[in-house]
């Protein structure tokens, strides 16, 4: 395992890779921060991977588009997460999708005869490691409200914002502002 930081307009990331592939990048202080991961290992600023990673980042911050398969992941450890995960990477850049169409999306893929839990799928998302990459602040409820995000709605509004995202389709909880 190696690890390197990186400073976003959000605050501070953690990046590590496991090897060849990417095992997590949790900003400071969220929810699940590090979770499923058994330690950082060393510091490690010249490893290829996390070199990568930086430059996937600096090109999201700065506006363009880069593409998320372009940084290996390590795999899901079930096929729930492999699902999720597929279903996340193929949502556009400056577009959204609902907790309700992701939900019946996965289903259809593991058991279409049997739906996927809310429980489920907002858990795997708060859960996920690889924030930015994997764009759970792409998600949305159902019912058109942008919450739970695990770094904080604060920062889903902006990273939102970032990409374009036509904010007038969707409402904030109250009192969060930019």
């Amino acid at each position: 395992m190696y690890h390197t930081r990186y400073s976003s307009p959000l605050g501070g990331l953690t990046i590590v890779a496991q090897d060849d592939r990417l095992a997590g990048v949790w900003f400071d202080r969220q929810k699940y921060f590090a979770s499923g991961v058994a330690g950082f290992g060393c510091e490690a600023n010249d490893h290829p991977l996390l070199k990568r990673c930086r430059a996937w980042l600096d090109r999201y911050f700065s506006g363009d588009r880069p593409d998320a398969r372009d940084i290996p992941l390590v795999p899901p450890s079930t096929p729930l997460h492999a699902a999720i995960l597929d279903e996340l990477l193929s949502v556009p850049y400056g577009q959204v999708i609902t907790c309700g169409e992701l939900r019946t999306r996965v289903s259809r893929l593991l058991s279409p005869e049997r739906a996927m839990s809310k429980m489920a799928l907002n858990s795997a998302l708060l859960r996920n490691p690889f924030a930015v990459i994997v764009p759970t602040h792409r998600v949305i409820s159902t019912n058109g409200a942008i919450r739970g995000y695990a770094a904080g709605i604060e920062k889903k509004i902006w990273l939102l914002h970032h990409e374009g995202v036509d904010e007038s389709r969707y409402y904030r909880p109250a009192g969060i502002r930019l």
